[in-house]
């Protein structure tokens, strides 16, 4: 029988030692305990694996291991998470935008469309991630979750500002294109870095 735990906690609740590794984890997902929570990772036999990859281990039977350690997190952790890897999209972004600009003012539109391109696909996934992290913070925070009205603000120009640059860039307006990214947006990013953030990250402690 392997030594099985949570966090390197010894696990109280009953697993059927039988089933694979990968149907342990779904096993564990669907305890009541569980629900708010995902195994981010496991170790087994001191070697952590990816649970995302396609490792044999995964459809090894448990009792095959002399011991087994799941590391588990709540949705607010994985919120959290979000938030602390956001900045690298900001800060991707913030250096992505300072090179398109002096692209756009040497005249070589054909890298600059492409580094325009990936600014904007960089910008959908960080918007991606501040909703997905509203609604994990709906879904799990024991008082009742309502918007900071800094966070929204900056949402609100986050997304006007994205919805002026892709007309201005299809319509070639480099002046215009280039005072929306240089400004604007680079401004909005910023607020984000020093202020939305931080308080997103506060709200979660009302879990």
């Amino acid at each position: 029988m392997p030594e099985i735990t949570i966090n390197t906690v010894p696990m109280t609740s009953e697993l059927n030692t039988k089933k694979t590794v990968k149907e342990a984890i779904d096993q564990l997902h669907n305890f009541q305990h569980f629900k708010k929570r995902t195994v981010v990772s496991i170790t087994l036999d001191g070697q952590m694996i990816n649970i995302y990859d396609e490792d044999p281990l995964l459809v090894t039977p448990i009792d095959e291991f002399s011991s087994v350690d799941f590391t588990v997190k709540t949705n607010i952790e994985l919120a959290l998470d979000a938030l602390d890897s956001s900045f690298l999209y900001i800060d991707a972004v913030l250096e992505s935008i300072e090179l398109l600009t002096q692209l756009y003012q040497e005249n070589k539109y054909t890298e600059a469309n492409s580094k325009f391109t990936e600014v904007i696909d960089i910008m959908s996934l960080f918007v991606q991630l501040i909703s997905q992290i509203h609604t994990i913070f709906r879904d799990n925070l024991t008082s009742e979750y309502k918007k900071d009205d800094k966070v929204e603000e900056l949402e609100l120009h986050l997304l006007a500002i994205l919805k002026a640059i892709v007309p201005a860039q299809e319509k070639k307006d480099i002046i215009m294109l280039c005072d929306l990214l240089e400004y604007e947006l680079v401004d909005n990013l910023n607020q984000w870095k020093t202020s939305a953030i931080p308080i997103l990250k506060k709200e979660s402690t009302n879990s």
